[in-house]
């Protein structure tokens, strides 16, 4: 993994942080955050993510598509950009 989508990770995963804390009423940002957590620390760690998964799967572009459009347009894009490097592993 480059430094550019280690960097994208970090930043995505900070503000989701950040947006949990102040929006606690919203499961919204800590359910797109655990999964984002789940990813990085597979691909940190080098594990293959459908492996690590167990049948489930992953999806926190729906979620945050769904939910966050219109409120969140960066924080929106940058898990767009996330989910598009994903598809190409």
């Amino acid at each position: 993994m480059d430094n550019k989508i280690k960097a994208l990770f970090n930043e995505t995963i900070h503000e989701l942080s950040k947006k949990n804390k102040l929006n606690s009423d919203d499961p919204t940002y800590g359910y797109i955050l655990k999964q984002l957590e789940f990813v990085y620390d597979c691909l940190i760690s080098e594990k293959n993510i459908l492996i690590e998964l167990r049948g489930r799967e992953l999806d926190f572009p729906g979620v945050a598509s769904k939910n966050l459009a219109g409120s969140d347009d960066e924080l929106l894009d940058k898990i767009g950009d996330i989910s598009i490097y994903l598809s190409k592993l």
